[in-house]
């Protein structure tokens, strides 16, 4: 008999539906096996080495691995995969010494992020000036949609300018001219 190749993702649509619709293909039966075992930081790392942040992970994922459990098969509802994510993260012991070890020696490189500014200047754009908010329980649909005029740009630069210059100038004229100020510059 051949020893069993999981080198490639395809093996595990075989036999473990769950893992293979698991855009990480996280090894699911296996971190379900140690919280039941109590086993609460292992299972934490078996998630960690597919997807860095399992906690936030076991609070946001749209859980496309629950759909293909094969428990539904059995019973009427799957296995809770994602809140085991979750209950692992949540029970874990102190795991600092599992993780890696920041590098020796720095390469002199540094990157800055500036993701947010250059996200809307990048995506904008690319959605013709739309923008909305999502629904963040089904992480499914667009709950709002507005579009993104240059007036209405000119006016959201303009009232941030008015605010500052109403909510900063004013106190700070009044705090000049407060005795506390007075007393502060005597030091």
């Amino acid at each position: 008999m051949k020893p069993t190749d999981i080198s490639t993702p395809d093996y595990f649509h075989k036999v473990v539906d769950c893992q293979w619709a698991c855009p990480a293909h996280t090894p699911v039966p296996e971190y379900i096996r140690l919280i039941a075992a109590g086993r609460y930081s292992d299972a934490y790392m078996v998630n960690w080495k597919s997807n860095v942040f399992p906690g936030i992970l076991g609070r946001t994922c749209d859980r496309p691995c629950e759909p293909a459990c094969r428990r539904v098969r059995v019973e009427n509802e799957p296995v809770a995969i994602c809140r085991l994510k979750r209950v692992a993260a949540d029970f874990k012991d102190d795991i600092r010494a599992r993780l890696p070890k920041p590098a020796a020696a720095k390469n002199g490189k540094r990157i800055a992020l500036v993701g947010g500014v250059l996200g809307c200047l990048v995506v904008l754009p690319l959605n013709g000036l739309t923008t909305g908010t999502m629904n963040w329980q089904t992480f499914s649909h667009l709950a709002f949609a507005f579009r993104i005029t240059p007036i209405l740009m000119a006016w959201g630069v303009a009232f941030a300018l008015l605010m500052g210059l109403v909510g900063g100038v004013p106190p700070a004229l009044r705090a000049a001219r407060a005795r506390v100020a007075v007393a502060l510059r005597e030091l």
